[in-house]
């Protein structure tokens, strides 16, 4: 993903932040995925997701570890867009963090940003099943900059 992509989707996650009001409903929550990155390993994630801050942004902290060694971890912020009465979600997040190359694939350097969509269902009960896909790279900072990508399956525990 180039550097103008990304610098477009922080700017468009920051103008529907704006636009929007808070989203009050969304509650601190644990997440756990398991997906299949591009370097041909298995992921899993562990993240933790906090209550809305300004304009509904809600602060992120997550890790996740490859069959293969690899290893990130970052914080950041999400963005969780929900119609009126409907179970239905998509959220938008955005961390940079620590990435550890492993066996997989070399990245440029210890510095990636990781960008996700979700898009999902909250279940009775609280909890929220989604089907997302991430992307890290360094944005141009070092080269090479290949990206790695993964699709995953999540669920998210609501803490409250």
């Amino acid at each position: 993903m180039s550097a103008t992509i990304k610098t477009t989707a922080c700017a468009a996650l920051l103008a529907c932040g704006f636009a929007a009001t808070p989203a009050l409903s969304e509650s601190p929550a644990l997440t756990f995925a398991l997906g299949y990155n591009d370097s041909g390993s298995t992921e899993a994630f562990i993240g933790w997701r906090g209550a809305p801050l300004r304009y509904g942004f809600q602060p992120i902290v997550g890790a996740s570890l490859s069959t293969d060694a690899e290893g990130w971890v970052g914080a950041g912020v999400a963005y969780t867009w929900r119609a009126a009465q409907n179970p239905a979600f998509v959220r938008l997040g955005f961390m940079p963090g620590l990435y550890r190359q492993g066996r997989g694939k070399d990245l440029g350097g210890l510095l990636e940003f990781r960008s996700s969509l979700e898009v999902g269902m909250q279940m009775r009960g609280g909890g929220e099943l989604a089907l997302g896909i991430a992307h890290r790279s360094n944005a141009g900072i070092y080269r090479p900059n290949p990206g790695l990508n993964t699709v995953y399956l999540g669920y998210s525990i609501a803490l409250n």
